[in-house]
């Protein structure tokens, strides 16, 4: 268990199995056996983006996710959330790189 508003690390060997957990925790490959709780509520076979709304997310090992971007505008894009898009099309919208497109 973690207790909430803890930061935490997971640590092992190549092979451990620390990405399969966080697969599991996040949605992303469902669980063999046990169970996953968030805040406590049971998201065993729940889909990553329901326990994204649980305020469990995820990142992949990438180092640019979108070429074109800085590594702002990408952290950026990785911060929004359903029902926000409007605000990161809007944005992007207003990158000088953007504008000189539309233009």
């Amino acid at each position: 268990m973690v207790p909430r508003a803890q930061i935490v690390g997971l640590v092992g060997p190549n092979g451990s199995g620390k990405t399969t957990v966080v697969n599991a925790i996040s949605g992303f490959v469902g669980a063999q056996g046990g169970s996953v709780t968030v805040g406590g509520h049971h998201v065993t076979g729940r889909r990553p983006d329901q326990i994204a709304r649980l305020g469990v997310s995820r990142t992949f090992q990438a180092g640019r996710v979108f070429e074109n971007l800085t590594v702002e505008e990408n952290l950026t894009i990785g911060k929004v959330r359903m029902g926000t898009t409007g605000e990161l099309l809007a944005s992007v919208r207003h990158r000088p790189s953007v504008k000189a497109r539309q233009a």
